[in-house]
């Protein structure tokens, strides 16, 4: 447990530690934001196309064309408007980073109670820190020490999110 603690503090509530993790998750939160946007501009703009081809093809009717060669491009036009609109709905602007970062910023707010908890707070509050911030523990008997891996305690524990890892082997 002190090794375990000893790592908790050094990984996870330094100071030091936390901000640089939080300026890293801060830069994956941007670059997602960027990504989503690029790619919801693309396919908007490739959305808007194939809206004008579709009224194209409907004008090329009153031209003379064929009408039934006009409903086969329209129908194929329309699929993939269906399939730019599914695509369009499942970009996600809100990635784990965010989530991520409000836990840092949690964390961040509550450093020092946490470690007064783990230096000498009651033991069912310790154990407590413990399960929402260690993911697991494992000795390493050729190298003679623990590996102890981290993950960023989540606001709720009802919430159904997944952990985010933040610390490495020590």
């Amino acid at each position: 447990q002190v090794q375990v603690t000893g790592v908790l503090e050094r990984e996870l509530l330094d100071p030091a530690r936390l901000r640089a993790l939080e300026r890293h998750q801060q830069e994956l939160l941007v670059s997602r934001r960027k990504e989503v946007l690029k790619a919801r501009t693309d396919l908007e703009t490739r959305l808007a196309r194939v809206k004008e081809e579709e009224h194209a093809q409907l004008r090329a009717i009153a031209s003379g064309i064929d009408p039934l060669l006009v409903k086969e491009v329209v129908d194929e036009l329309q699929q993939e408007e269906r399939e730019i609109g599914e695509k369009l709905r499942g970009i996600h602007g809100e990635p784990d980073a965010a989530h991520a970062l409000e836990a840092l910023r949690l964390l961040r707010d509550h450093v020092a109670d946490l470690r007064a908890v783990l230096r000498d707070g009651d033991p069912r509050d310790q154990r407590k820190v413990f399960t929402r911030t260690v993911r697991s523990v494992k000795w390493l008997p050729e190298e003679g020490h623990l590996e102890i891996r981290l993950r960023l305690p989540q606001g709720d524990e009802d919430k159904e999110t997944k952990p985010q890892v933040a610390g490495a082997t020590r």
